[in-house]
């Protein structure tokens, strides 16, 4: 019996007992243990987490509505905002309906129209109604191209009531889209203003025409603006480019009493007169038939100078 249990017979698996106890290494373990914790890691430790849940919580609610998939509409807890612009297509405002029908209100659309050339919205009608308020709104003229204004709407999901505005709102980049849709669309019908203006005469008094005059200082671009291919053909039609300021501006005052218009604003036809030929880009003179007056007969001279 005293031979089996001499704690010589007895092999410890741990790294602490039997032969190979390390005291040293003991020591040191023991050390560590009763070290003092370091406050100031503890502290940045802490302050660390203040940005960390900043970050969190901005991701975890985003202003802009991520599945709305349009620039036209901002969505937050407390509202609905969006804008009309004359970029706006069907599709931006399906999602702005969506979006507006999923908190019970109601957004409409009447009548979407684009220009002749399909490059900006012309005409637009939409009605929204809440249950603490409801509008329509009407876009466009009907007897004018031009690109229609931008609109700004607000439903207050709160109060439960869609206003519009005036302007922008400050805490939304919606001022900023509408700013851009407004310079496009406005280049565009500067670029085509020749081809609108005279759409715009045949919506008003009819299409029969006939002594037609274009007269430009520029060359003859290929291919031709539509409104070329479609009144090139009449026989009574005169077509002349690469003429001087002063050419045009003699051949525009021959037509004594004709309703003139320079760059689209009404003026008197001796007032051409005062124009500076170095100034003018083109004139197209004609005779038209006016569907609504017994086909009177009236002669217009459209002077465009150079912006």
């Amino acid at each position: 019996m005293k031979t089996f249990t001499n704690p010589e017979h007895f092999a410890f698996t741990n790294r602490f007992g039997g032969p190979h106890f390390n005291k040293s290494f003991l020591q040191r373990r023991i050390s560590m243990m009763n070290q003092p914790h370091s406050t100031w890691m503890t502290a940045v430790k802490y302050l660390l987490l203040v940005p960390a849940f900043f970050i969190v919580f901005s991701f975890s609610k985003p202003y802009i509505l991520a599945t709305s998939q349009t620039k036209y509409l901002v969505q937050t807890d407390e509202a609905i905002e969006w804008v009309i612009t004359p970029k706006i297509k069907m599709a931006d405002l399906v999602k702005i309906q969506e979006a507006i029908e999923a908190h019970g209100g109601i957004f409409e659309i009447s009548s979407y129209q684009l220009d002749p050339l399909k490059l900006y919205v012309q005409r637009l009608m939409c009605h929204q109604r809440a249950s603490g308020s409801s509008g329509t709104s009407n876009y466009g003229n009907p007897n004018s191209l031009r690109p229609i204004r931008c609109g700004f709407y607000k439903f207050d999901l709160k109060t439960n009531r869609i206003d519009s505005y005036e302007k922008g709102f400050p805490s939304a980049p919606l001022e900023e889209v509408a700013l851009e849709d407004r310079t496009e669309a406005d280049k565009a019908y500067q670029e085509n203003a020749l081809e609108y203006e005279l759409q715009e005469a045949q919506t008003l008094y009819g299409t029969f025409w006939e002594n037609i005059h274009y007269l430009t200082t520029s060359t003859f671009s290929q291919p031709q603006p539509s409104f070329y291919r479609v009144l090139a053909g009449k026989s009574t039609s005169i077509w002349k480019d690469k003429l001087s300021g002063s050419e045009i501006l003699k051949e525009a005052l021959k037509h004594s009493g004709a309703i003139t218009r320079v760059d689209k604003h009404p003026v008197a036809h001796e007032d051409l007169a005062q124009l500076d030929a170095k100034t003018i880009k083109d004139a197209f003179i004609f005779d038209i038939y006016d569907e609504k007056k017994n086909y009177a007969k009236k002669t217009y001279v459209l002077v465009h100078t150079i912006p």
